[in-house]
């Protein structure tokens, strides 16, 4: 249900503002209002700091070898209040751990990018450091593709130039050679339109092999100091629960800090605090203040004709799940009525009704039963899984109906029946075998649930007293409806007789209510009739709405046939003892398929049926939801010892 708020004014001196939004973000009881001349505090600080935390835990959780899935952090209110160095202390170690292992790794990659470049030239024996102290000649170094060597060589001879080729790698071969001084620019200009890629030498007082050996134990040394910074910042991972609360500390004040506040009176420095809570928790939250011995001034006041309010909504625990589909479409308006109790029945019913299979049902219930149990998600995830959890009821229940285990035929009553000698059964429809009965169904499903749709209209339009136009565009419909629904019922055969004027009673009903209310906001006689015209032309649309039901046949069908046809699939290579292993992965292969692609059309299918055709009669949506001011949990599952007055 749609609770109504109120709006608050408060009113405290400036000193006492914070103590003040500690106070209403610990206790998540009112929501802020932005205003064109309010005022912020500067989070810049705060947001570098929070950057820098949530670096680091990223950082500390890539090294950690071992983490828990079903991981439910906690803390104390006062840890996460805790205002102390620590936590900055903490990270700073880690900050300064995790710089000295990207220094090292980076002077080891280094160091191996070098030894990489001269291994080529291993076997040079020329002293590196002599070889840049000749007097008439100089030494290059580097690399040719070997495409291009044959020329060089050519050309070396060609002007008896000294070379010799050595190893050959991704780079191309690797060659040095010796030029005179005073030829050394004509040659070397001609050497590098050969494509010759120069490699600069050490000044080093040794041959290339001992420089490599000098490298070979620098990468061990950067190694060994490598292992041991690991190490260290490792020790660190067993601190990552503290990071957490500085994590969510630092975005709890971030959020505490963008409330919007208005100075009136700086002479006295009273600052302003506008916002919106709900109207069954304003004794609470005047509880909440004088209990806090701030002082301060307040104003509950019902909100203005013009103001939009935030719609706080209040379902029990099976309804509350079922909040995610309706926010996916549109947040309810604050004047309407809340779609949720009549969503979550029918999304419900219609998802089991698309599933139908009591071996996806128990993986259900199993499944996302053990996730909500042990993983314990927070939001809209906790909501949509709480979704599909319920929703295994249901495809159990009409996998009985259905008679659907994985796929196969399993009448639960007839085993049932057994036991106490009874020829029982459960199984009321096969959707493979009565596909016409099952589409019957579906459209009875469908009216029933339009017709739903139709009277949560009404009694909104009775709410907005338009008792006339809950006449004309709601009840005009559902009598025509059931005037149709009787009418079939007189062509089939029935244990009693129904005279056909039962139903065109209603018929009659209906139409006459739509060119009596339909044009009611008309003057005209010209916009009666057009308004009544139209009336009649949107039944065609009703009718169309109930014909969209015949998706729930084609959804159970779907999943009932590829579950037998992979059976069948499977049953055929049972020949021996390999066919039967074989067979078993085609089992699972299929089932996980099956499974996968029937949560995700009953999901999509089921939520295009609430949508256009459910929610088009009734709900305008438009919203959006009451949150009030409250701790930022990113990180951590839970605050606890946090004292909510009231358990709010």
């Amino acid at each position: 249900m749609i609770i109504p708020v109120k709006k608050v004014q408060l009113f405290v001196v400036e000193k006492q503002v914070e103590p003040l939004l500690k106070l209403l973000q610990k206790q998540q009881i009112l929501m802020a209002i932005e205003k064109e001349d309010s005022q912020k505090e500067d989070i810049t600080v705060d947001e570098q700091l929070l950057v820098r935390v949530r670096k680091a835990i990223k950082h500390l959780e890539n090294i950690q070898q071992k983490r828990k899935f079903f991981d439910y952090k906690t803390a104390t209110y006062e840890d996460f209040d805790d205002r102390s160095q620590k936590y900055l202390k903490l990270l700073e170690s880690v900050e300064a751990a995790e710089e000295i292992v990207n220094n090292l790794a980076t002077q080891l990659k280094e160091v191996e990018a070098e030894i990489k470049l001269f291994v080529p030239f291993e076997a040079n024996i020329l002293n590196l450091k002599a070889m840049q102290e000749t007097k008439y000649t100089n030494f290059y170094h580097g690399f040719i593709y070997e495409k291009a060597l044959e020329d060089l060589k050519a050309f070396f001879e060609k002007h008896q130039i000294l070379y010799q080729t050595f190893q050959e790698d991704k780079k191309g071969v690797a060659l040095s050679f010796a030029l005179l001084k005073e030829t050394e620019q004509t040659y070397y200009q001609e050497i590098r339109r050969l494509d010759f890629k120069e490699v600069e030498f050490p000044n080093f007082d040794g041959t290339v092999n001992d420089y490599l050996l000098n490298l070979y134990h620098e990468q061990t040394t950067i190694i060994q100091k490598l292992n041991e910074a690991v190490n260290h910042i490792e020790g660190y991972i067993k601190d990552l629960d503290q990071l957490y609360i500085y994590a969510d500390q630092l975005a709890s004040d971030i959020k505490r800090k963008q409330t919007p506040l208005k100075n009136v009176s700086k002479r006295l420095n009273i600052i302003n605090l506008t916002g919106w809570v709900r109207e069954d928790h304003t004794e609470k939250l005047q509880v909440i203040l004088k209990d806090s011995k701030l002082d301060y001034e307040i104003e509950i006041y019902d909100p203005d004709e013009h103001e939009i309010p935030p719609t706080a909504l209040k379902n029990n625990k099976f309804v509350k799940n079922f909040e995610i589909i309706t926010e996916q479409y549109s947040v309810p308006n604050h004047k309407e009525l809340d779609p949720n109790p009549a969503l979550s029945f029918w999304y419900w019913m219609i998802f089991g009704m698309m599933m139908g299979d009591i071996g996806y049902g128990l993986i259900m219930l199993l499944g996302f039963g053990l996730f909500l149990k042990l993983k314990k998600p927070k939001g809209g995830t906790k909501k949509l899984i709480g979704v599909f959890y319920y929703s295994g009821y249901t495809t159990v229940l009409f996998g009985i109906l259905y008679g659907s285990l994985f796929g196969f035929s399993f009448d639960l009553g007839k085993y049932i029946g057994l036991i106490f000698g009874q020829n029982w059964t459960t199984v009321l429809l096969v959707p493979m075998e009565d596909a016409l009965q099952m589409l019957i169904y579906a459209i009875i499903i469908g009216a029933i649930h339009i017709i739903h749709g139709l009277i949560l209209k009404a009694i909104l339009l009775f709410k907005l007293k338009d008792p006339f136009g809950a006449l004309g565009e709601s009840f005009s419909y559902i009598f025509i409806l059931i005037g149709l629904g009787f009418f079939a019922l007189t062509l089939v055969n029935l244990p009693f007789k129904l005279s056909p004027w039962f139903a065109y009673s209603f018929l009659i009903l209906g139409a006459l209510l739509i060119i009596l209310f339909m044009g009611r906001k008309s003057k005209s006689i010209f916009g009666k009739i057009g308004a009544s015209l139209s009336g009649f032309y949107g039944l065609i649309g009703q009718l169309s709405d109930i014909l969209s039901y015949s998706r729930i046949l084609a959804l159970s069908l779907s999943t009932a046939v590829i579950g037998y046809t992979f059976n069948i699939l499977a049953g055929m290579l049972q020949g021996n003892i390999f066919g039967i292993f074989i067979s078993i992965f085609v089992y699972l292969i299929g089932h996980v398929f099956n499974f996968a692609m029937g949560m995700l059309s009953s999901y999509i299918h089921n939520s295009r049926l609430q949508y256009v055709e459910f929610f088009s009669k009734f709900y305008e949506g438009g919203g959006y939801l009451f949150e009030p001011l409250a701790l930022e949990l990113n990180y951590l599952n839970e605050i606890k010892n946090i004292d909510i007055v009231g358990g709010i």
